[in-house]
């Protein structure tokens, strides 16, 4: 294999300069001419009918320009596998913090005391918190009792919603199924059976949820974003709002972190209408106590295993019982995760007898989302712990337990898929060796060190999409459009890297355009780590398709074939001709 120029190697990061001198701009520091500032009113309540909404005292404050209820939003609803979110309330609160209206002012303090006078009565209705209690055939409240009127906004809602109609909480059930589980536990030699549980938790980037909205006079919308994914929030927005794809333009500058928070698109459209209904810029950032209870935290797993193995740890059976709490609404990722972390469970080990069942729930909590993994840890944690109890139980060494069981080239794993390419015999005996995990940690003064070992596999989201485009400057810059966000992982750098690897020039030669729908082609967006993959091979395919252009004009000019031709630091020369001279 050729050596790489720049793949591969370290270089300085294509945004050093701007993110250490404090000129890197990010949503928060947007400012427009004539801006209004939006804040919302959120419910108290986890559940309650909303009675009435006074709004006269607010709207009456000279700074107020605009105040907003669930009468005067778009009455679609949104969500990311079941369209079952509102824009503000719609009659009914499921949760501490969901929207029930809204509030445009000249200052933020102004928009801050028009709250206070808005003044709304609530009917409390039952709540139920417990995702187990919440997931039963007899749940205490059914929290939306429409669901299955819903629009589903995945292909998937309706295959498997459909299986739990008796579970009225239940958003998705995803099921998989293979050989006979009970009798697998009757030919183990050792049935075991654990409970293991995740906390929610919240990702904390250091940037909080921010939308900037811009009217145009003819209709249009320009919206700045700190979330992932622009080009699909952009089609949602669109639907939402009844415009045409072309008349929504998002723009993302730098994002302040993501983990899986980003991927939100929670309370964009409050900023949109209240734009829309004054003509002005609108900027709405959250409070880091709103990204708490409404931005979105990681979800809350409860799993149940029971395994069954021979003496030697050859596992025979295994079962799994997943329940995943979502909140009030399943608005961002609930339901997919309660699909994709099922990936961790069949990826790794080989059982003839496999039984799964995962469930995402409604209860009224905060609503979840996507964090880091979007559900492998939650998972490969219960089952590698899992691991480690039957290895002790039968006295087996846990590596040792780990490879009699793992999937080998060539063999299917528990949904039938063909495996190949893999490398985990040699990645658990290699990582053994070097962490000497036969060896007793040394005891250090008060300190004590354990070590420990776990085997897992984490999928990536596929098919998905990228584009890419390589425009050459006059002045033999290179620039790349392309839709690989930036969140702090290094995106555009990676990019740059393959554009300079593929030209043969300094990765300072390269820039990155900003990203921008009027102008960046359609990209899928920062998830599931695909974009170097993705979005790399984009960009590389189009550094391509730039070259063959070149190579051709050139190739007339020196009369020399298009294929005879290389180009680096700039100049084109035949093939082999450097190294020659």
């Amino acid at each position: 294999m050729a050596e790489f120029r720049v793949l591969g190697k370290s270089v300085t990061r294509v945004d050093t300069l701007e993110k250490v001198t404090g000129k890197a701009v990010y949503c928060t520091d947007i400012k427009l001419p004539r801006m209004l500032y939006a804040k919302v009113l959120r419910s108290p309540y986890p559940h309650a009918r909303v009675i009435s909404i006074d709004t006269t005292k607010a709207e009456q404050l000279p700074e107020v320009k605009c105040v907003i209820t669930g009468k005067d939003v778009p009455q679609k609803k949104y969500g990311s596998v079941v369209r079952d979110a509102s824009t503000l309330a719609q009659d009914v609160v499921r949760s501490v913090g969901e929207p029930v209206a809204a509030v445009a002012a000249e200052t933020i303090e102004a928009a801050e005391e028009a709250l206070e006078l808005i003044d709304i009565k609530y009917d409390p209705l039952p709540t139920v918190f417990d995702p187990e209690e919440a997931a039963s055939t007899k749940p205490p409240v059914i929290i939306h009792p429409d669901l299955f009127n819903y629009e589903p906004a995945s292909s998937f809602f309706k295959l498997e919603r459909l299986q739990d109609f008796d579970r009225p909480n239940v958003i998705t059930h995803f099921k998989i199924r293979r050989g006979d589980i009970e009798k697998g536990f009757q030919e183990s030699d050792l049935v075991m059976e654990n409970r293991f549980t995740t906390a929610r938790v919240q990702h904390c980037a250091l940037e909080l949820q921010v939308a900037l909205v811009q009217p145009g006079a003819d209709g249009s919308l320009t919206i700045w974003i700190s979330l992932t994914m622009m080009h699909p929030a952009r089609i949602e927005f669109s639907r939402l709002f009844d415009l045409p794809v072309a008349k929504v333009r998002t723009i993302q500058p730098y994002v302040g972190g993501s983990f899986g928070r980003s991927a939100t698109r929670s309370e964009i459209p409050i900023a949109v209408t209240l734009a829309l209904k004054t003509g002005r810029p609108v900027k709405h950032v959250f409070t880091r106590e709103e990204v708490f209870y409404r931005a979105g935290n990681r979800i809350p797993f409860t799993i149940d295993i029971k395994d069954g193995v021979k003496k030697d740890g050859t596992l025979v059976g295994r079962e799994m019982n997943i329940i995943l709490g979502g909140g009030g609404s399943a608005e961002f990722t609930v339901g997919l995760v309660a699909r994709n972390c099922a990936f961790g469970a069949v990826g790794t080990y080989r059982i003839p007898n496999f039984k799964l069942d995962s469930r995402g729930v409604y209860t009224n909590n905060p609503i979840a989302t996507g964090f880091r993994g979007l559900g492998s840890p939650e998972l490969l944690f219960a089952i590698e712990s899992h691991m480690d109890m039957l290895a002790e139980k039968l006295g087996i060494d846990p590596v040792e337990i780990r490879r009699k069981n793992i999937l080998r080239e060539g063999e299917a794993n528990v949904t039938g898929e063909i495996t190949h390419s893999i490398g985990v015999e040699e990645c658990l005996s290699r990582t053994a060796e070097r962490i000497k995990l036969s060896e007793k940690p040394e005891a250090d003064g008060v300190w004590r060190r354990g070590k420990g070992i776990a085997l897992s596999n984490k999928y990536t989201l596929a098919p998905s999409t990228a584009s890419a485009r390589v425009e050459i400057t006059e002045n033999e810059d290179i620039v790349i459009y392309h839709g690989a966000e930036e969140v702090g992982q290094g995106a555009h750098t990676v990019m740059a890297q393959i554009v300079a690897e593929e030209f043969g020039v300094s990765i300072n030669k390269v820039k990155t355009a900003s990203l921008d729908t009027s102008h960046t082609p359609f990209d899928s967006g920062a998830y599931s780590s695909r974009q170097t993959y993705w979005s790399g091979n984009a960009v590389r395919l189009a550094c391509q398709d730039a070259k063959r252009q070149l190579f051709e004009k050139v190739g007339q000019s020196l009369g020399v074939s298009p294929d005879d031709l290389e180009i680096r630091e700039g100049w084109f020369t035949q093939k082999g001709w450097l190294t020659k001279r």
